[in-house]
């Protein structure tokens, strides 16, 4: 029962801050860029398709796969929350 609820919670606790993130980096376009300065994988995507391609596809692909992978935690974490 505990474990049941300690799994709800952090499948909630994930996807609001995956959503967060992910929006940010979609409206803010500084810590677009500040995130690809600074993470190891953007640096990957960086040396393979330069750093303007790689903040282009940040935003148009990766960024809404994260809003929705954030959606689909958040629902499940609260299907989780109803039939307990």
């Amino acid at each position: 029962m505990l474990e049941e609820k300690l799994f709800l919670i952090i499948m909630l606790l994930l996807g609001g801050v995956n959503i967060f993130w992910a929006t940010k980096s979609l409206i803010d376009p500084k810590f677009a860029k500040k995130y690809m300065a600074k993470s190891p994988k953007a640096w990957v995507w960086k040396k393979i398709v330069g750093e303007e391609r790689a903040l282009k596809v940040l935003r148009i692909v990766f960024a809404p796969i994260g809003i929705v992978v954030g959606i689909i935690l958040l629902l499940y974490g609260l299907s989780l929350f109803l039939t307990t």
